[in-house]
């Protein structure tokens, strides 16, 4: 037996109402605040006293005072006999136990404390059998007039009553009850919920276990807290499921599993990416093709990326359709350690193009302005007197608003405020009391100088190009004040005029990234010194800039721009910045060498950039192209050979006319004249062509004569010689022919030596080779990256919380 006690209290008057109707008890039931009327349907009334206005039964027989029983018509609307005061009845009130008649047309019938079809009625109440009240255990059905209602008995039952708080409740009891029009009971929808919540789970969590095996969870215990690590024992693990009924469950198991074991030897070295390539005028079929995994492709070492990769090595292609924008990002892996790049395409994703956002509205256009404006002696609320279109005058300490109303071409309008205070009388100002003005001569046009200040003005110098001016204003309460100023004269502009640089004449036309090279003539660029670097160039189409650098590319001193691709000279002042460390000119001397590098370098300049002549000199202004004087040196003394070999022949042919003056014919003695004149006609050519450089080198008085040229010839042997000496230090060759760049060796100090062989450069350190070059790839042991590391567009660099990462570099960077 199942109970369900259940509070009703808000069942609703209606629900009472259908629940009898569908009884078929009572017919047309209606409860009302203090009554409950309605049918009884196939019952029986007993009782002495029937009152209302109308009684309509089937049969209705009456007994009379004479202890008669009268049987009244049956239809109640005829007679089946003449009536008469014995056979028929007629009164407002008829009372009696019992009324036998064919018929009974009765207005109206009050029947108490009477007994019908089993029911009894009473004033409060209408119930079956003894059932005399709402609590009564018998089986029965009680109905009572303040809406109180029970059927069945103490073990099934239904009863809808009022507590002993005034609380309605009802309370069903039964075997199977069906609210719905499902196949399940309550019960069994009950029991259905008690199923899931006995099935949900109450909690989960892990155990550990640390094991001397590697199959099962032996030698110990398991823990809900991971234990410390131990070598050579093995870490178990399980997870625990406990559910609200009780049961507890595992995960994967309850033995449990291996999560962790013994160190292992050492992994094979892993791989990411490392290089970036940019492809952007391709179409969609392109990088159909070319984003389709399993895709083999070969690039070349000018792809942008990096030579050396080993296999496994991943590198990215991405860039967007030029037909369908959309973007692309193909990832291959390379399959090759040396030549060209090998890779094969291992995933391709592709980004669609979003859709073309809807047309905007229509924007509005500004139709007038009208600016007004009016004073107040508050700043924070509008005025609200009358605004004026001219600025009216405004008291010290008051406020001047301006209103300014715009109409739009809509014919909207928007209004906007703005305020400002007039200030107030200040205090009295400050008189001067005297001025004192003091020069001086500096080094520096930022710097003050330091030494002292004179009076009258002194003369500037190239070393002290800078006359500095300090005022010294002493008001009349005796504060001070000291200004400074500082321009330059003529003396401070410096003006070199020499190119620092060798072979700068020399025409470089390419589609390289590093465009061109050039060495110093003698010693390198200083850092802190100001120099002026020109150039003509034509540049290729995309290429907008051009920038110099030093230490191998890791330093850059300053950048060009470009206006066009036509032939056009561009210049730059800048200040030598310092190389970069372990890359300097002492480091090696290719360190001092200028290296001009085209932008952008991402593949979208294919064209040649032409460097038709550079120029850099001491000193911030520029001057027309000139060679270096070692250029002009270097011509001289080609044309002192080809003198010396004109001499040469000059004084063979004269031996020879004499000893085959009888020989020759005088046309073979002509042609042999004319070669000997041909050889002093190029010599002086020569010499003429380089007359407005030789003009240029003021120290230096060349004079055209061959004695002269022979005491040059002298001291470049004299010099020569002294070269070789100091060369033999630095170069040598081994026993086996290869050529050794180095310092000579001291006994007790590190060697560091560059070997060159025919087919392999080696850096050795003490005879040991650290590094080398071989089959166009670097190969070193060990290295130690101090700042940046970049490879393609993949830069490893050192952040501000002084942790390392990589970060990729695109465009121009």
């Amino acid at each position: 037996m199942h109970y369900a006690d259940i509070d009703f209290a808000n069942i609703g008057k209606a629900a009472i109402e259908a629940f009898y109707a569908k009884s078929g008890i009572i017919k047309d039931l209606v409860i009302g605040d203090t009554t409950v009327s309605g049918k009884l349907v196939g019952v029986t009334i007993i009782g002495d006293l029937i009152e209302g206005g109308t009684v309509k039964a089937d049969k209705l027989v009456i007994q009379g005072t004479d202890g008669l029983y009268y049987k009244l018509n049956t239809d109640g609307m005829k007679t089946t006999a003449e009536q008469t005061e014995y056979n028929s009845l007629n009164g407002s009130i008829i009372t009696a136990k019992t009324i036998t008649a064919e018929k009974c047309n009765i207005h109206d019938l009050v029947a108490f404390d009477a007994t019908i079809g089993g029911f009894t009625i009473t004033d409060d109440a209408i119930y079956s059998g003894v059932k005399n009240n709402i609590n009564t255990s018998i089986h029965g059905t009680y109905i009572d007039k303040n809406g109180q209602v029970a059927f069945g008995d103490s073990e099934s039952y239904l009863k809808y009553y009022k507590d002993s708080k005034g609380k309605w409740k009802l309370e069903i009891v039964a075997d199977n009850i069906r609210f719905s029009s499902s196949d399940k009971t309550i019960a069994e929808e009950v029991n259905d919920i008690k199923s899931d919540v006995g099935n949900a789970i109450a909690s989960v969590y892990a155990e550990y276990y640390l094991s001397t095996s590697t199959t099962s969870a032996t030698g110990g215990s398991w823990s809900t807290e991971a234990p410390q690590w131990v070598d050579s024992k093995y870490m178990w693990s399980r997870t625990v499921i406990t559910y609200n009924n009780g049961n507890i469950d595992y995960s994967p198991n309850q033995n449990g599993v291996c999560i962790a074991g013994a160190k292992g030897t050492t992994g094979l070295q892993g791989y990411s990416l490392v290089a970036h390539v940019t492809r952007e005028n391709n179409t969609e079929n392109w990088w159909n093709v070319y984003g389709e995994v399993g895709h083999t492709e070969i690039w070349d070492n000018t792809a942008s990326i990096r030579n050396n990769c080993r296999v496994g090595d991943i590198f990215a292609v991405v860039g967007t359709a030029s037909d369908t924008g959309n973007s692309h990002i193909a990832y291959y892996r390379s399959d090759t350690a040396s030549g060209d790049l090998h890779g094969v395409c291992i995933s391709h994703i592709v980004t669609p193009r979003g859709a073309k956002g809807e047309k905007g509205d229509t924007g509005k256009g500004v139709k007038s302005t009208e600016i007004t404006y009016q004073s107040s002696t508050s700043g924070t609320t509008i005025p609200t007197g009358t605004w004026n279109t001219s600025i009216p005058s405004v008291v010290a300490g008051s406020f001047l608003w301006t209103r300014t109303i715009i109409t739009y071409s809509d014919n909207t309008k928007s209004t906007s405020y703005s305020v400002g205070q007039m200030g107030k009388t200040g205090a009295d100002g400050k008189g001067v009391k005297s001025t004192s003005i003091m020069y001086q001569a500096g080094s520096s046009g930022t710097s003050a100088p330091t030494d002292t200040w004179v009076e009258s003005v002194p003369a500037t110098s190239a070393l002290k190009p800078f006359l500095w001016t300090k005022t010294v204003i002493t008001y009349t309460d005796n504060t001070r004040s000291t200004s400074y100023s500082v321009g330059s004269t003529p003396d401070s502009i410096q003006i070199g005029g020499r190119n620092l640089f060798l072979e700068t004449g020399v025409e470089y036309c390419n589609n390289q990234y590093d465009v061109a090279q050039y060495k110093p003539a003698n010693e390198p660029l200083k850092p802190g010194e100001v120099y002026t670097i020109t150039l003509c160039v034509t540049p290729a189409k995309d290429n907008i800039r051009i920038s110099p650098y030093v230490s191998g590319g890791y330093v850059v001193i300053t950048s060009m721009g470009f206006e066009g691709t036509g032939k056009q000279i561009v210049s730059s002042t800048f200040m030598m910045p310092k190389y970069y460390s372990g890359r300097t000119p002492n480091d090696n001397v290719g360190y001092s060498y200028i290296t001009l590098y085209r932008f952008p370098n991402d593949g979208t300049v294919i064209g040649n950039t032409t460097i038709h002549w550079m120029k850099i000199e001491k000193g911030n202004k520029a001057t027309d192209w000139t060679p270096a004087p070692e250029d002009i040196e270097l011509k001289f003394t080609e044309t002192n050979t080809r003198l010396t070999r004109a001499e040469t022949s000059i004084s063979n042919n004269s031996n020879e006319i004499s000893l085959k003056a009888s020989t020759e014919s005088l046309t073979e003695l002509a042609n042999k004249a004319n070669a000997t004149d041909k050889a002093l006609s190029d010599a002086q050519i020569l010499i003429q062509k380089n007359m407005d450089a030789i003009a240029t080198l003021t120290s230096r008085d060349f004079k055209v004569e061959f004695t002269t040229i022979t005491n040059q010839i002298a001291k470049v042997n004299g010099d020569l010689t002294a070269y070789k000496n100091e060369v033999g230090n630095w170069m040598r060759f081994d026993a086996d022919g290869n050529l050794v760049l180095g310092a000579t060796r001291v006994p007790g100090q590190d060697a560091y030596e560059l070997k060159l062989k025919k087919n392999r450069i080696s850096f050795m350190l003490n005879d040991n080779e650290v590094a080398y070059i071989s089959s166009n790839q670097l190969y070193i042991l060990n290295a130690v990256v101090v700042m940046n590391f970049r490879v393609g567009y993949i830069e490893w660099v050192t952040r501000g919380n002084g942790n390392t990462g990589l970060v990729p570099r695109y465009k121009g960077v």
